[in-house]
């Protein structure tokens, strides 16, 4: 539950989240999962407890990293222009995919996942949760839309998003 501001006092500075993400991700990256919310802490200039005021465990701040990918992938469907043709929407969202899953970065996060499945059981449940199944669901609700105003024919719009 990944959230702009503290549960109490002064809200967060934005730029401490974005350093906290940013940060989060390079050190799972360079350590695996395992790394401790007081080594991110420290590399990205914070307390432990601005981490835990903005997320409630390293599971939500995952979710959050993960979420912020997703939504890069899918912002084709997100910035629909009134004059953009499924054609338009659908091909800059493959476009995006293939980008973001061919990247480096992505091979990097499937070997992080992957050496930390064992130990850490919900990080892929995490991962596709706030991930892949986000973005499916996106797809999904584009096509029923697209499908309403008769722009597209879709008899089942979660499947054909699969």
């Amino acid at each position: 539950m990944n959230k702009m501001s503290p549960k109490r006092g002064r809200p967060v500075d934005p730029a401490k989240r974005t350093a906290i993400l940013e940060t989060a991700r390079e050190l799972f990256f360079e350590h695996g999962y395992g790394v401790g919310l007081e080594t991110i802490a420290a590399r990205a200039g914070v307390s432990r407890q601005t981490i835990y005021n903005l997320f409630e465990s390293k599971d939500d701040l995952f979710a959050a990293i993960v979420q912020e990918s997703s939504g890069q992938i899918t912002a084709a469907l997100a910035e629909l222009t009134p004059d953009a043709t499924p054609r338009d929407v659908l091909t800059a969202l493959g476009v995006s995919f293939l980008t973001k899953i061919l990247s480096d970065r992505a091979v990097q996060f499937q070997r992080l996942l992957i050496g930390s499945a064992a130990s850490f059981p919900t990080l892929g449940p995490t991962f596709y949760a706030n991930g892949p199944g986000r973005g499916l669901a996106r797809l999904a609700a584009y096509l029923d839309r697209e499908t309403e105003t008769g722009r597209l024919a879709v008899d089942d719009p979660v499947l054909a998003a699969e």
